[in-house]
């Protein structure tokens, strides 16, 4: 068997003009595993992490886009260090070797290893990421699109709320499987 982790973030945002000078910061990991079998797949929800955000604020557009509220980040979230405790846990599930982990995109990617780097925090994913939707580029011939819409590509509806972490890794998991269970079975187009 073979595990993928896949991560969905989400981060503080704006309204053009509003941002000023904040960062951009995550304030939502959302993590599910894909658990692969020869032609068959399993999606296993793992959990979200709310992060509270070190110098960025909540804008209105952003609890609109995510949901998420300052008061939600104060209750729940913890700091970016505890969280890549947490992460590093799900990253390595045997204890040895990182999983290798994949998102829909490369912004996942680019700022977790950025965030790492600024606040001099050691990154705990794999050097081995997979971006899921250049992978259903490639593999349907079509431009890149959004998570939703290559979901229905596959006749999958989208399960959850768009914008939540934890939704939206399970349902890139979920694509994922499909795209290799479509590439192992040789129904490539």
């Amino acid at each position: 068997m073979k595990t993928i982790l896949v991560i969905d973030l989400e981060a503080t945002c704006w309204l053009p003009g509003e941002k000023g000078n904040q960062d951009t910061e995550i304030i939502e990991i959302g993590a599910a595993y894909l658990h692969m079998m020869q032609n068959k797949y399993r999606v296993e929800r793992i959990a979200s992490i709310f992060v509270q955000p070190r110098y960025a604020t909540i804008s209105e557009f952003c609890t609109q886009l995510t949901g998420i509220t300052q008061r939600k980040l104060d209750s729940e979230g913890v700091t970016f260090e505890s969280a890549m405790d947490r992460l590093k846990k799900w990253a390595t599930p045997d204890r040895k070797w990182p999983v290798s982990w994949a998102s829909f995109g490369d912004f996942d990617r680019i700022l977790m290893a950025g965030q790492c780097r600024g606040f001099d925090v050691t990154n705990p994913l794999s050097p081995t990421h997979f971006n899921i939707k250049t992978l259903h580029s490639l593999m349907e011939g079509c431009k890149d699109v959004g998570l939703k819409k290559a979901m229905e590509s596959f006749k999958l509806e989208f399960e959850g709320r768009q914008h939540s972490g934890l939704d939206d890794a399970v349902n890139a998991a979920r694509l994922l499987g499909e795209l290799v269970k479509r590439y192992r079975l040789g129904n490539v187009s």
